[in-house]
């Protein structure tokens, strides 16, 4: 992994692809080195991440405060590091989606009583801070680990981009709520028919065990119909057997649609494909501020800061946060 200096003009040479003749000769005819290695710098930057219409005097600038920030017109211990992670976050929010997850911040605290980041872009370091004590910059030290976590939680939605999506959520859940296939595509097919509705269930009753077998059927008996379904233990995000039963008891729905869909709570924990991803994020943001894992973010003290901070960051292109994700209650401001 390289570093550039603290002068974005610095040469980058992590970057392979070829300069294109539009730009090789706005280099040539630069004024100076300098800014010859400037525009080369941001001319690639914007041909792998920022395809997206962002405008180039914002990137230049964003980028500018970050890596050089001796040039703002405050001096660099006038400016709070955190305002420097907030602005890389803008950076990578501003990148095409498929490319935010090489935008990120780097923690060192391997002391517990300092600490130090950096901004990384693919391989290179654009920005590493000085050895911070943690007591007296206790806030930055929250909410960069804050955003930091929120890229990777990013990052891992990213993967799993079905989770997100309530019509492949429905998809996925019916494959669970069966296990032979001709149940699956008789679910599929009377996804918005109304005779499977909350109103018109009559019963649920399990099958009789068969020889050898255990009891891996049931039956939710409508008054137009009947659905087999299955009654094999459900692990985490299946929709079969009890949660598939409670769900169905609480008649609260028009159709098999509704039944299979989250509604609101796509986007909670409530969604359990989502429930590992949210688990291993606030465990890992435990860890990072010390707090024991069985203890709840809501309810401990001087994290004022951090809850703000998370109910303020949307997380993708999504209107959720971290802050509800997590089951905080947070709406004020930075």
């Amino acid at each position: 992994m390289s570093t550039i200096s603290n002068t974005v003009f610095s040469q980058n040479t992590c970057f392979t692809y070829p300069l294109s003749h539009k730009r090789l000769n706005r280099i040539l005819k630069s004024d100076s080195l300098k800014e010859a290695q400037f525009m080369g710098l941001i001319d690639r930057l914007f041909d792998r991440f920022f395809r997206n219409g962002q405008k180039r005097e914002t990137i230049i600038k964003l980028y500018e405060q970050i890596a050089c920030p001796a040039n703002e017109e405050k001096t660099f211990e006038e400016m709070p590091y955190f305002n420097m992670a907030l602005r890389f976050d803008k950076l990578r929010q501003l990148a095409n989606e498929e490319y935010q997850q090489d935008f990120k911040i780097l923690i060192n605290d391997n002391d517990s009583s300092s600490y130090s980041f950096s901004f990384v872009i693919c391989d290179d370091v654009i920005f590493e801070s000085d050895w911070l004590s943690r007591e007296k910059n206790a806030n930055c030290f929250q909410g960069i680990c804050t955003l930091q976590v929120t890229h990777q939680f990013e990052d891992d939605l990213y993967q799993y981009p079905q989770y997100l999506d309530t019509d492949k959520l429905i998809k996925l859940r019916i494959q669970t709520m069966s296990d032979e296939p001709e149940v699956q595509r008789m679910l599929e097919d009377n996804l918005k028919n109304p005779a499977f509705s909350g109103l018109n269930l009559i019963e649920i009753k399990d099958l009789p065990s068969e020889e050898g077998r255990g009891n891996n059927c049931f039956v939710a008996e409508f008054n137009d119909g009947k659905l087999k379904l299955s009654n094999r233990r459900a692990t985490v995000g299946e929709f079969r057997a009890e949660p598939l039963k409670q769900a169905l008891l609480k008649r609260d729905f028009d159709n098999l649609e509704q039944l299979c869909s989250l509604g609101l709570g796509l986007m909670t924990k409530e969604n359990p494909f989502l429930s590992p991803i949210i688990a291993f994020s606030e465990m890992n943001l435990k860890q990072r501020l010390n707090i024991e894992i069985s203890k709840s973010l809501d309810h401990h003290h001087n994290l004022d800061f951090l809850k703000t901070l998370l109910s303020v960051r949307p997380i993708g292109k999504t209107n959720t946060t971290l802050c509800k994700f997590f089951g905080l209650e947070m709406n004020t401001k930075i």
